[in-house]
């Protein structure tokens, strides 16, 4: 879902006031974005509006992608290729009773767990249970990617 506030400078203020501090018009667009929810406007717009719209642009800027998650310096290296291609992917995120390398969103709202496998995923044991897993993450929505 892709969301534009309109707030931008030369504006009335009271119609930027009234996007700012309109919790509805937020509130509305985050429930109804089903996987991702991309915000398009002038950030600085956004900060100097004050109300729920500051908020939001001070947040979504703070926020830094945790590379100290990944096991592995190849899980480190994926989820960099992941950001430099402006994936949305989130390191070590836990569905059910797994944990998986990576949850990816695409842009389209589909959504992916990818792993990367190691020498620890060689054995039939392993096998047995990347199996289970797979199919417990395709019965939950998701597309599984297995990085070897």
């Amino acid at each position: 879902m892709q969301l534009s506030p309109v707030v931008a400078p030369g504006m009335p203020q009271r119609l930027i006031g009234w996007v700012a501090r309109t919790d509805q018009l937020l509130n509305v667009a985050i429930t109804r974005a089903r996987a991702a929810l991309h915000i398009v406007g002038d950030l600085a717009a956004a900060r100097n509006a004050g109300g729920h719209l500051a908020e939001l642009a001070i947040h979504v800027t703070e926020i830094q992608p945790d590379e100290y998650k990944s096991e592995t310096e190849e899980e480190r290296q994926i989820g960099i290729m992941l950001a430099d291609v402006g994936l949305h992917h989130q390191p070590q995120v836990r569905i059910g009773g797994y944990c998986i390398d990576f949850e990816v969103i695409s842009p389209f709202g589909t959504r992916w767990a990818v792993e990367v496998e190691g020498s620890h995923h060689l054995g039939k044991d392993s096998a047995d249970r990347d199996t289970s897993r797979d199919t417990f993450l395709t019965d939950a929505g998701y597309h599984v990617l297995r990085i070897v």
